[in-house]
């Protein structure tokens, strides 16, 4: 089962605050729904612990996340594979940044969530949902915390 997703946001903010953000995974990751902890493995890969919300197969979901793509205060692109209890999941999020006038930065974001195995012939219906309110709360917090003071800087 695949899920695609994007939109956009605007942030008070340069697009080199916001690329210093988006690439460093121990600001990033922690705003991940459902995030428990984070090992960093080198300056571009972390292992990522996740609560699994869905109710036919409670548990955490381990995910090794990688900054794959890395273009200066341009691009950002991360692709993550991970396992959890019934499957599998391969992801992919991308964030595009351009200057929006004013000293605000425009952000771009696209990516894809492919679940494998068990999971997705059991959560059936419950998947495109739940995907687009974490979805929602993940974009949510990017924008909250770059417009934060303390966000970014």
């Amino acid at each position: 089962m695949a899920i695609s997703f994007e939109g956009d946001f605007e942030v008070q903010r340069t697009k080199e605050d916001v690329y210093k953000f988006l690439a460093n995974p121990e600001e990033f990751v922690p705003l991940l729904p459902g995030f428990q902890s984070m090992e960093v493995e080198d300056d571009k890969t972390c292992s990522v612990k996740l609560k699994v919300g869905v109710p036919q197969i409670p548990g955490l979901a381990t995910i090794k996340l990688r900054l794959d793509e890395a273009k200066p205060p341009d691009h950002a692109l991360y692709t993550g594979k991970g396992k959890l209890a019934g499957g599998s999941v391969n992801l992919i999020a991308a964030f595009d940044l351009a200057d929006a006038g004013g000293g605000k930065t425009k952000v771009t974001w696209k990516g894809e969530v492919i679940i494998l195995g068990r999971l997705a012939s059991l959560a059936g219906g419950l998947l495109k949902p739940l995907a687009k309110k974490n979805i929602g709360t993940l974009i949510g917090g990017l924008r909250d915390k770059l417009s934060s003071s303390g966000g970014a800087a």
